[in-house]
């Protein structure tokens, strides 16, 4: 465990903020995104976003297509 995570500094709760707002961006589109849509929905780095989506991709949690989600 790192110590930041040992002093409770909420870095998990800021993931899954993460996580929920791309899932809930990409869910209340009702079209794919591309991730310079997505980065500016969210805030967050393109190459953070892409990260992330692939992972939500491969968890099933999220759809590609082509270069968007």
């Amino acid at each position: 465990m790192s110590a930041g995570a040992a002093a409770g500094d909420g870095a998990p709760a800021a993931m899954a903020d993460r996580i929920f707002a791309i899932v809930e961006i990409c869910a209340g589109a009702g079209r794919p995104l591309s991730l310079a849509e997505l980065a500016a929905e969210t805030g967050l780095p393109k190459s953070s976003l892409h990260r992330i989506c692939a992972q939500l991709v491969r968890l099933g949690a999220l759809d590609a297509d082509g270069a968007s989600y």
